[in-house]
């Protein structure tokens, strides 16, 4: 028969595993524990919940918020790669500030989302902001900015990406240029993996 030591406030031994069942990323094991007198009480099973990693459990943790620390000029009618300095989180450490992306560590479905927020320099103009993959457009969206007032602009997807795919934010204007400040809560870059795929 299967064993497993255990220690609790009785002491510790070895027991026998009645059974074995693997429950919401945990494994459930049912055992014959000792008696008040410190036996085996044996056809006496108690359920015991382990703290481990069922083999259909529970993933690590893959998640990440990007900030701006600093101010980053958009030039007019220029596809502009949004760069980021700082990160709250990054849980796995697959978003590279470095490279201002993130790197999908297993083949997976991800979600995403980006905000900024600044005026334009000069007069009211269309702006799109999107999520590319590997260079490749994604996720778009498009408003229109107004000057002088404070202006939010943000693009949210959830994609199905393959391990080692990376994934950035790119900001265009049509006709002026655009400061996007490394000030307010809107200038972020985050997500997280929904479930992998095997």
């Amino acid at each position: 028969d299967d064993k497993i030591s255990l220690t609790s406030e009785k002491g510790s031994g070895e027991y026998t595993i009645v059974s074995i069942s693997d429950v919401t990323g945990y494994r459930e094991l049912v055992v014959n524990t000792e008696s008040s007198n410190g036996t085996i009480a044996n056809n006496t099973p108690v359920l015991v919940v382990m703290n481990v990693e069922a083999s259909s459990g529970a993933q690590p943790a893959v998640a990440f918020r990007a900030v701006k620390t600093e101010n980053q000029i958009i030039p007019s009618a220029t596809a502009t790669k949004i760069t980021w300095q700082d990160v709250d989180y990054n849980d796995g450490n697959d978003f590279s500030i470095t490279n201002n992306e993130f790197v999908a560590p297993k083949d997976g479905v991800y979600y995403f989302q980006s905000s900024i927020g600044e005026s334009p320099e000069e007069t009211e103009t269309k702006a799109t902001m999107w999520i590319s993959v590997d260079g490749v457009r994604q996720a778009m969206s498009q408003t229109r900015l107004t000057h002088p007032f404070y202006n939010i602009y943000s693009v949210t997807t959830q994609l199905k990406l393959k391990a080692n795919q990376k994934v950035s934010v790119y900001f265009q204007t049509d006709n002026t240029a655009f400061t996007c400040s490394k000030t307010g809560a809107a200038n972020s870059f985050s997500g997280h993996m929904i479930s992998s795929i095997t």
